[in-house]
């Protein structure tokens, strides 16, 4: 979305957050193989079929499908959230390398053996209370 925003000289957000991101749908990622135990959400044939339906016969490394391929100069500060024990960990690993590597301003949180987009059980587990508040206070700032 952010990209997109961006290629169409539409306004940006003051700052945006991104939950458990999928940034690369050709499955590159190391974390595929370190966390294939570990993940109790995702597995790699399900990542592989939900890239092929969306993707069809399109390029799985075009920047609007896989934001890690693209121009990520000129986004928002960013805050990312994800888990040590998930497939898509290292998406968000690599993020932070490219978004620093071109100048941008990103923040990226590290949830021990969380499950996938795991704020969804704020109110259940103190963790998932304890992202929600951090989220929270990153909007809640002024501008980075």
């Amino acid at each position: 979305l952010l990209l997109n925003l961006k290629n169409l000289g539409l306004p940006m957000p003051d700052k945006a957050i991104l939950l458990s991101p999928w940034l690369d749908l050709s499955l590159t990622g190391d974390s595929l193989a370190t966390n294939i135990t570990t993940d109790v959400m995702l597995t790699p044939k399900a990542l592989q079929t939900c890239a092929g339906f969306y993707l069809g016969q399109r390029d799985p490394e075009a920047p609007l499908a896989s934001p890690l391929f693209g121009d990520l100069k000129g986004l928002p500060p960013l805050l990312v959230h994800a888990s040590s024990t998930e497939l898509l960990l290292s998406d968000s690993k690599r993020l932070v390398t490219a978004v620093e590597a071109q100048g941008g301003v990103i923040e990226l949180t590290i949830w021990a053996k969380m499950p996938h987009v795991f704020q969804v059980f704020a109110g259940r587990i103190p963790e998932g209370n304890e992202a929600i508040q951090q989220l929270g206070a990153f909007l809640d700032t002024g501008p980075h």
